[in-house]
């Protein structure tokens, strides 16, 4: 190997060991404090609410550095302004905050900020009444038995005995079910049994299966058939509570804290408080027909938004992503 390619190796190894040296240094003296700033503990108000005390890094300039993570953690989506990185951390120059207001009040070492609605986290709220906690959904097994007994007939007509029957057995999610009549007559006897069927029901799912006897319909402008067989359905009313029809929305912002105020047709239905930022009042649900609605919001220092809409309730859709069915095989029963 010629001398001079040793030579080049050999000064290269050095000057690879001083370039990772330099920049090793330059990583450290950008992650140490500034040079004469010292720590103090502030509190933050964002929007007229209060959000607690800091711990902040005050430079010899007057900046104030806060931890970007304490600034998302109050609510502020994505801060932007002069950053710096201390032992690691991430920190910003409260003053250089873009799209707020900051002011310092030096007796109190309080920081006020109003920042942008669009700045702060967006807020949902539903409108929707809570789920009773306490709802029943009663597991025992059971049976029962319904039964009616009638007679008619008179001095002209033949006199005649009926009667109806129901019977149930009822196991964990299953239920077999059946009933019929009777009837008795000097001319005739007859049982005539109406519907006999296993019924599973899978309510996470909304699902009900049956095996047996069964109705199914093609919806209100199909028809109906009596078919025994398999049915898969989809049944919402399975868990009375939820609703499977659309429900209205409203979305807006606010730079206070504030309250919304929902009228329907000129009456106050309901009142909401919302926080500063964006925010969406959820499925507010109502009884069909075409409904004004109004919300006013009016924050605390009395400034007042009003949104009118006009939204037509039917519980003739479904929800977005929801979908229905009625599947049914087999024989349709004849002289029933």
């Amino acid at each position: 190997m010629p001398p001079s390619r040793v030579r080049r190796n050999f000064f290269a190894r050095p000057r690879l060991l001083s370039l990772a040296l330099f920049f090793s240094a330059a990583f450290h003296a950008a992650a140490a404090p500034p040079t004469g700033a010292s720590n103090a503990v502030i509190s933050i108000n964002l929007n007229s609410e209060a959000k607690g005390e800091y711990v902040v890094w005050v430079t010899a300039d007057g900046k104030y550095l806060v931890k970007i993570s304490d600034l998302i953690a109050i609510g502020i989506k994505n801060p932007l302004g002069d950053k710096i990185d201390i032992d690691g951390e991430a920190y910003l120059a409260l003053q250089s905050l873009q799209k707020a207001s900051v002011k310092l009040d030096e007796k109190t070492q309080s920081f006020d900020i109003l920042s942008a609605p669009e700045t702060l986290g967006k807020q949902a709220i539903d409108l929707l009444p809570k789920n009773h906690a306490n709802t029943l959904i009663p597991k025992n097994d059971s049976l029962f038995l319904n039964y009616r007994a009638g007679f008619s007939g008179g001095s002209d007509t033949e006199k005649t005995f009926s009667l109806l029957h129901e019977f149930g057995i009822w196991r964990g999610d299953y239920l077999f079910l059946t009933d019929g009549i009777f009837t008795a007559a000097k001319s005739k006897k007859q049982f005539v049994r109406n519907m006999t069927s296993m019924v599973y029901d899978k309510r996470e799912l909304f699902q009900r299966n049956i095996v047996g006897d069964f109705f199914t319909t093609t919806g209100e402008f199909g028809s109906v058939l009596n078919l025994g067989g398999l049915n898969i359905a989809k049944l919402y009313s399975q868990q009375p509570n939820f609703v499977k029809h659309p429900m209205a929305s409203f979305t807006g912002n606010t730079s206070l804290p504030a309250e919304a105020d929902i009228y329907l047709n000129g009456n106050k239905i309901r009142t909401q408080k919302i926080a500063p930022g964006e925010f969406e009042l959820q499925n507010l649900n109502y009884f069909g027909g075409a409904r004004d609605v109004q919300v006013v919001v009016k924050d605390k220092l009395g400034k007042t938004q009003v949104f009118d809409y006009k939204y037509y309730f039917t519980d003739d859709l479904l929800q977005k992503d929801l979908h229905e069915y009625n599947y049914g095989l087999g024989l349709a029963r004849k002289d029933y």
